[in-house]
């Protein structure tokens, strides 16, 4: 059940590209967002210190580890990510493609959503601390999404844009503290840039408004 706005006059911060400007300028006037843009070479040092409730949006898919960053340090956090990969590489560093596992191993149980041949979502792994959670974090690479223009070296997902609505839906509720996004493609067209703009404006439609009872998290299929 859809309620207050969640994020009303709160920051989206955002990594200074002129892709991603173009969007977060689009969403911020549609959502009343402070802006807050994040140069890229500094934002490991920056994400972390977000005092309140507040929401990020990220330039490729090589960007998607700043979603670590952005986490909340204090309490117990159930952290779900929804992406075409899982990014629980074995590496020491925090990249790309392994920065869900090091979430994993602070303070976040980690549920990673990948997309299921019925175009929905499933949750494929599941890692870290168990609850109960004193808050939530989604974090969402639209490259599980077909169509959505990501750089070439990811593969899109096959699920739809409606699909991934019904699971945002399924998994935002007042606990929400941190949500980021990202995924489109460093240089994109005009007619692509329309595209992930509209996908986005429906990604921001879904976590804007408060659900007055918490979901329950099942490790089955969501959102088909």
């Amino acid at each position: 059940m859809a309620g207050k706005n969640l994020f009303p006059g709160k920051a989206l911060y955002f990594t200074d590209t002129p892709a991603t400007r173009r969007v977060a300028e689009e969403i911020g006037k549609r959502f009343n967002f402070r802006l807050q843009p994040v140069a890229l070479e500094g934002a490991r040092k920056t994400l972390p210190s977000v005092p309140e409730r507040a929401a990020l949006l990220w330039g490729d898919g090589f960007q998607h580890h700043l979603s670590h960053f952005f986490e909340v340090k204090s309490g117990r956090g159930l952290k779900s990510g929804v992406d075409a990969h899982l990014d629980t590489g074995e590496y020491w560093q925090i990249a790309y493609n392994s920065h869900f596992r090091h979430s994993s191993e602070g303070n976040h149980g980690v549920r990673i959503y990948l997309p299921h041949w019925r175009d929905g979502f499933q949750v494929a792994e599941a890692m870290g601390p168990e609850g109960p959670y004193t808050h939530t974090h989604v974090s969402v690479d639209m490259d599980a999404i077909k169509g959505f223009p990501c750089s070439g070296q990811f593969s899109s997902g096959s699920a739809g844009i409606g699909a991934l609505v019904r699971l945002l839906n399924s998994l935002v509720d007042e606990r929400l503290m941190r949500f980021d996004v990202g995924g489109l493609k460093h240089n994109p067209t005009q007619a692509e840039f329309e595209v992930a703009l509209g996908m986005y404006m429906r990604v921001f439609e879904a976590i804007a408004s408060e659900r007055v009872e918490a979901p329950e998290i099942r490790m089955g299929l969501a959102g088909i």
